[in-house]
């Protein structure tokens, strides 16, 4: 009985990572495959104004999928604020010790 409730959380995870895969993947080929059919469209010099949207398109990309797949990744927002939290308590700490070999020196 063991076993099986193993297997099934086993299969409950590998299929939250495929769907998380299959969102990632559908979200970035829809950044870049958008960015690359105005690129196909500004091949001629009469569309101008769709090189320029073309090339702000491709200037905005990275910052894109920085949000769309760091910033609003729950995952990745944990990590951030434990990395944050550890480095305040440590930075603190630091910091009573360097007041606290000055206040000696000083005294």
């Amino acid at each position: 009985r063991r076993h099986s409730n193993t297997v099934d959380h086993a299969d409950t995870t590998r299929a939250q990572r495929l769907r998380k895969a299959f969102k990632a993947s559908v979200s970035f080929m829809s950044l870049l495959g958008i960015t690359w059919v105005v690129g196909a469209l500004a091949i001629s010099d009469a569309a101008l104004y769709l090189q320029y949207v073309f090339a702000i398109l491709n200037s905005v990309q990275g910052a894109l999928i920085f949000v769309f797949h760091c910033v609003m990744d729950p995952t990745t927002r944990t990590a951030v604020g434990k990395f944050w939290t550890q480095s305040s308590s440590r930075n603190s700490s630091h910091q009573k010790l360097a007041n606290g070999s000055r206040e000696r020196n000083s005294g």
